[in-house]
């Protein structure tokens, strides 16, 4: 055997290791009911569930400020219409900074992740 083919063989055997270590860590990848209990693991865990709590009584009051714009009278429209527009944009974003609050955990999830890997990258 050449000096190439050595080269060649080492190489593959290195790729086909690091491909097994990357399957490794992606194997732990997350499901979306993991990552919302997720949410729940950092430092702001009671003001996720009182946003949580929020999210739910904003979406009642879309529903039903939508039934009552439906409902009532033309005098009474314009104040339930925007009753429904304050309402979702308020649930807008309450839902944006869950999923802000989400990502932010499991960013922070990663890079201990990396950091322990790269430890052990090192150590040996």
């Amino acid at each position: 055997m050449s000096n190439s083919d050595l080269l060649d063989k080492r190489l593959k055997e290195q790729l086909k290791n690091q491909a097994a270590e990357l399957d490794k860590l992606m194997d732990k990848d997350e499901n979306l009911t993991s990552m919302l209990k997720g949410g729940f693991k950092t430092g702001l865990r009671k003001v996720m569930m009182l946003s949580y709590i929020i999210a739910i009584s904003l979406a009642v009051m879309i529903f039903y400020s939508g039934y009552e714009y439906f409902v009532v009278d033309a005098n009474d429209k314009a104040f339930w219409g925007m009753v429904l527009l304050i309402s979702f944009q308020a649930q807008i974003a309450t839902k944006l900074w869950i999923w802000l609050e989400m990502n932010r955990w499991s960013q922070i999830k990663e890079i201990k992740r990396l950091q322990l890997y790269l430890e052990q990258v090192i150590v040996k």
